[in-house]
C-alpha cells in the first residue's frame, strides 16, 4: 500500500520517511 502511494503520489523523500514511520509505529510492523 505504501509502495502503491509512493507511485502515485510523487513527494519528496523525506515526506515518504515521514509517511512510512508514522505507519510503521501506528500499525506496529516493519
Amino acid at each position: 500500500m505504501i509502495l502503491i502511494i509512493e507511485r502515485n503520489i510523487p513527494v519528496p523523500s523525506l515526506m515518504l520517511l515521514e509517511f512510512h514511520i508514522h505507519l510503521t509505529e501506528n500499525f506496529d510492523y516493519i
